[in-house]
């Protein structure tokens, strides 16, 4: 432990050279996709198609080329032949279906990204509530700390003259440990829920910055986002809202979790019955399915709460019905947006990866790894 500790202190220009070009990449990409964002989401359609397609074919030949040789393998590449040709059947039939919300999801794209390019401030806003989160986070540990230390502290006379000799010890912790644990739980669900509600409060706010910057935009010019007002909206004005909608995720999370840690210990008991592990599957499955369908409806809740500024139940449903309404925008945009996420993922991880290899290089050009996989090497 302590030699990956040195081995980190060593590297610290290397880290924070890393950290300041993966930023500098961010805001390249965010004005990269400003500008072709459009052409680059009609280009993910038709490689989705065009992918879904050779999938298809990809497993269909396969299957011919393994009949009669292993009936396992071969099985399996008709059934993805199959499944990725059913896939390419449904995209091409929802594309031609919803031409012109598709037409109206990629403006969306195009907004989006006109959007961050214009607003590059926003960057700062995850950065301060994860300073925020950390300064709670301090605040939590130092008040479970208390919590695990109450009780009378007794410390023998054997050495009253050295006080760093005595040994200490605590009594009394049977009499309150009701009391301590009440509180420990209640710390526990206080973190779970705060921590919930810092992220929703983080999207309400870019929520709030993306509403300000579509309503004073125009033909003519770009409008602007104002961060303030997301700030103040999100800490006074719909404070409750969010601290409603997060404590409802918060408590199926820890739900959630309880139940976790029940068909965990139903699963030992039971000497790893089938029977048992089933139904302990399918009571997690169905709390995860209830804990992402609420916060799909949160986030539809905190959107067109952003818009109206309504209460967080008249916002859930009247978001709901918006969603129901332009479905397949939605969902054309969902998957633009998923792709382009990916895309820079993949592009500005790859990226980075070599202009640190060049700067490695280039400060360090003696030192040589024998095994590229192996760290301490």
């Amino acid at each position: 432990m302590y030699k990956q500790l040195e081995y980190l202190a060593a590297s610290w220009k290397s880290i924070v050279f890393s950290m300041f070009t993966s930023l500098i990449l961010a805001i390249l990409y965010i004005y990269l996709m400003s500008a072709v964002a459009e052409y680059v989401a009609w280009g993910l359609i038709f490689l989705v198609q065009v992918g879904l397609i050779m999938l298809s074919l990809g497993g269909l030949f396969y299957y011919t080329q393994k009949t009669g040789e292993d009936s396992e393998y071969g099985t399996a590449g008709l059934v993805a032949g199959i499944v990725a040709g059913l896939c390419a059947i449904i995209f091409c039939f929802a594309v031609y279906c919803g031409w012109n919300q598709l037409k109206m999801s990629i403006e969306i794209i195009n907004c989006s990204a006109d959007f961050l390019a214009s607003t590059k401030r926003l960057i700062v806003v995850p950065f301060a509530y994860f300073f925020f989160m950390f300064l709670f986070f301090l605040f939590w540990l130092a008040s479970v700390i208390s919590v695990e230390s109450m009780g009378d502290i007794q410390a023998d006379n054997d050495y009253p003259h050295i006080p760093l000799a005595k040994s200490i010890s605590w009594e009394g912790k049977g009499e309150i440990g009701k009391t301590a644990n009440l509180m420990l739980a209640y710390l526990t669900f206080g973190l779970i829920w705060f921590t919930f509600f810092m992220q929703a409060s983080n999207n309400y706010v870019t929520m709030v910055t993306a509403t300000t910057f579509y309503f004073s935009s125009n033909r003519r010019t770009w409008g602007s986002g104002n961060i303030s007002i997301g700030f103040r909206w999100a800490w006074v004005n719909n404070f409750g809202s969010l601290a409603f909608g997060s404590l409802i995720i918060a408590i199926i999370f820890t739900i959630r979790m309880m139940v976790y840690y029940v068909c965990k210990k139903a699963e030992s008991s039971s000497g790893g019955n089938s029977f048992v592990k089933t139904l302990a599957c399918m009571a997690q499955c169905l709390l995860k399915c209830l804990e992402e369908i609420m916060e799909y409806i949160n986030k539809a809740a905190y959107a067109f709460m952003a818009i109206s500024g309504e209460s967080f139940c008249q916002s859930a449903l009247h978001g709901l019905l918006l969603q129901l309404n332009y479905g397949a925008a939605f969902a054309f945009a969902n998957l633009l947006a998923a792709l382009f996420i990916l895309l820079g993922k993949i592009g500005l991880t790859v990226v980075n990866c070599v202009i640190v290899y060049f700067y490695l290089v280039g400060t360090a050009p003696d030192i040589q790894a024998k095994d590229p996989t192996d760290p301490n090497s």
